[in-house]
C-alpha cells in the first residue's frame, strides 16, 4: 500500500470517458453518412431523382468540398479581400501598430536580442521545441552561454540572424508583388508571389512566437496556410472564395474567441464569470482589470477605478461571455446548418463589431494588442457584399445555381479536408489541457486555489497546460483562481459534439440531393 501520511489520488474516469465518447460520436457520423448513400442508391435504382453531382454518388471528399463551400458564404469581392488583408497586415507591422506584441517583421532583431538566453521558459513547460529544427544550434546551451546580452552576437547567431532578414525580405518582396499582380491574368505568378510570402509570414511568426509567447499571432499563422490553399482559383471559382471564408470564420476566428472564453471557465469558475469576481483586482493597487499589472495601459486609471467596482467588473464579464461565447456558439451552429437569411447577417455582424469593441476595450484598458485580428475581422465579414455593391465572381450562365451543382474540381478536393483538421487541432488541444487538470488536480483541486497572502512566485499551484503553437490553449487574462475542469470539458463536449451532429445531418441532406 502506499506510503503512511501520504494520499493518493484516485484517477479520473473522464480521459476514458473522453476515449469513449469520440469513438461514439465517429460512430455516429459514419453511420448516419453510410445511411445516406444506402437512401440514394435505392434513389438512384428507381430513378427516383437525381443528385447534385449529375445523378451519380459523390465521394466522401466530394461531400465535404460541397458542404465547406456553400454559397451563401462567398465573397463578392474575394480577390480584392485578400489582397486588402495583406495590405492591411503589411501596414499594421511595418507601422509597428502591433506594439507592444509581437512584431513579424522585427523577429530577426527579437532573436540576436535574445541571443544570450534560451528561448525554452521554465514557466511554458508546453511551449514546442522547435528552435532546433528552424534555427539550427540557437538552442545549445554551449552558443547562448558564450553570448552576453548587449554584447555582440556570436558567429553562429550573426548567420541566424542575417537568413531571417532574408526571409524578411521575401515576405516583402512576394507579397508585394501579390498586391501588383492581377490575379485574374496571371494566377500562377500571383499565386507563387503570395505562397512565398506567406511562408517566410509564417516561418517568422513562428520563430517569434517561441521566443516571445504570445496569443494574438496564431490567428493570422494559420489564415495565410488556409488562404494559400484558395488563392490559386481564386478569382475563377466561387467555391474557392466561399471556401476560404466558411474556414476563416469556423476554424480560425470562431476558435479563437471561443476557446478564450471557455479557458476562462476551466480557470477562473463558473460563478466567478457570472460575478465579474475575476476581473476584480485583490493583489493590490498596481493591478487593474483582471488582476494584472496594467502599467502599458492608455487608460490605466480607468482601469484601476473598474477593477475596484464590483458592479462595473460584472457588466464587462458579462460582455466577455457575449463575446467569447454566446455569440461564438451562436455564429457556429448557423454556419454548421449553412443557415440563409437574417439570422446569420444579425449574428455575424454582432459577433465582428462585438470582437472591433473587445480588442480595443483591451488595449485600452490592459494593454494588449490584438490589432492584428482587425483585418481578418473586416475580410470575413465581406465589407463589398454588406454595401450591395456588384459581385466579380464568374456568372452563372447556364441558371439555377448549376456552378455550385457541379463536380467540385481537383482544388476544391486537396483543400476540403483542412478545415476538419484545424477543428480537431483546436479541440484536441482544449481536451487535452482539460484531462491534464483532471489528472494533475483531480475533479474539484481546491487546495490548487491561489492564496493571494502568500509571495506572487508560490501563487499559481495549477499549471496552465498551453503549448501556444500552432493552436494555443488562449488561457491569457485566467489566473486559476477557482479552476473547475469538468465543466469546461462538458462544455467542450457539448459544444463539438452538437456541432459534429449537425454538420452530419447537413451533410446527409448533401448527399440526398
Amino acid at each position: 500500500g502506499p506510503p503512511a501520511g501520504k494520499r493518493t489520488r484516485p484517477v479520473p474516469a473522464a480521459p476514458f470517458a473522453a476515449i469513449a465518447g469520440v469513438a461514439a460520436l465517429l460512430a455516429y457520423v459514419r453511420a448516419r453518412l453510410r445511411r445516406g448513400h444506402r437512401r440514394e442508391d435505392a434513389r438512384l435504382e428507381d430513378g427516383a431523382g437525381r443528385n447534385s453531382f449529375d445523378n451519380s454518388l459523390p465521394s466522401r471528399l466530394e461531400i465535404l468540398a460541397h458542404y465547406w463551400s456553400c454559397p451563401r458564404l462567398t465573397l463578392r469581392a474575394p480577390v480584392g479581400a485578400l489582397k486588402g488583408w495583406v495590405l492591411a497586415t503589411l501596414w499594421l507591422e511595418l507601422a509597428l501598430f502591433t506594439a507592444p506584441e509581437l512584431c513579424v517583421l522585427a523577429v530577426p532583431e527579437v532573436v540576436e536580442l535574445y541571443s544570450g538566453v534560451l528561448p525554452y521558459r521554465q514557466d511554458k513547460p508546453d511551449l514546442p521545441h522547435l528552435v532546433e529544427w528552424l534555427l539550427p544550434g540557437m538552442a545549445s546551451a554551449s552558443v547562448h552561454g558564450s553570448t552576453s546580452m548587449g554584447g555582440p552576437p556570436s558567429p553562429l547567431v550573426a548567420s541566424r540572424v542575417m537568413w531571417l532578414r532574408c526571409v524578411r525580405q521575401a515576405l516583402l518582396v512576394g507579397w508585394i508583388l501579390f498586391l501588383l499582380i492581377p490575379l485574374s491574368d496571371w494566377p500562377r505568378a500571383a499565386t507563387a508571389a503570395f505562397a512565398t510570402g506567406a511562408a517566410a509570414y509564417f516561418l517568422l511568426g513562428t520563430i517569434g512566437l517561441l521566443y516571445d509567447p504570445c496569443h494574438n499571432i496564431q490567428a493570422s499563422l494559420l489564415f495565410v496556410v488556409v488562404a494559400a490553399f484558395a488563392v490559386p482559383d481564386l478569382a475563377s471559382n466561387p467555391r474557392s472564395a466561399a471556401w476560404l471564408r466558411h474556414t476563416s470564420l469556423v476554424a480560425v476566428l470562431v476558435p479563437v474567441y471561443l476557446f478564450s472564453g471557455i479557458s476562462k471557465v476551466r480557470y477562473s469558475g463558473v460563478l466567478h464569470q457570472i460575478t465579474g469576481d475575476w476581473l476584480l483586482a485583490v493583489r493590490g493597487d498596481k493591478y487593474g482589470l483582471g488582476d494584472e499589472k496594467v502599467v502599458r495601459a492608455p487608460l490605466a486609471e480607468v482601469s484601476l477605478y473598474i477593477a475596484r467596482s464590483p458592479w462595473l467588473c460584472m457588466l464587462f464579464s458579462w460582455g466577455n461571455l457575449l463575446v467569447e461565447l454566446a455569440l461564438p456558439v451562436a455564429l457556429l451552429y448557423l454556419l454548421a446548418r449553412r443557415e440563409r437569411g437574417w439570422r446569420l447577417r444579425v449574428v455575424l455582424a454582432l459577433f465582428v463589431f462585438g470582437a472591433f469593441g473587445f480588442h480595443a476595450s483591451i488595449l485600452l484598458l490592459m494593454g494588449p494588442n490584438f490589432l492584428r485580428m482587425f483585418p481578418l475581422l473586416v475580410l470575413v465579414v465581406d465589407p463589398v457584399g454588406m454595401l450591395g455593391a456588384s459581385s466579380t465572381q464568374p456568372v452563372d450562365r447556364q441558371g439555377g445555381g448549376a456552378i455550385w451543382r457541379s463536380r467540385p474540381s481537383a482544388l476544391d478536393l486537396c483543400r476540403a479536408p483542412l478545415p476538419l483538421v484545424l477543428l480537431c487541432g483546436w479541440w484536441a488541444v482544449q481536451i487535452r489541457a482539460d484531462l491534464l487538470g483532471l489528472v494533475r488536480y483531480g475533479l474539484f483541486p481546491h487546495d490548487a486555489v491561489p492564496q493571494w497572502s502568500r509571495p506572487i512566485t508560490q501563487a499559481h499551484y495549477v499549471v496552465r497546460a498551453n503549448p501556444y503553437w500552432p493552436f494555443p490553449e488562449l488561457s491569457m487574462f485566467a489566473i486559476p483562481k477557482s479552476p473547475n475542469f469538468v465543466v469546461s470539458f462538458a462544455l467542450l463536449s457539448a459544444v463539438g459534439g452538437t456541432y459534429v451532429v449537425i454538420a452530419t445531418r447537413v451533410a446527409v441532406r448533401l448527399v440526398a440531393g
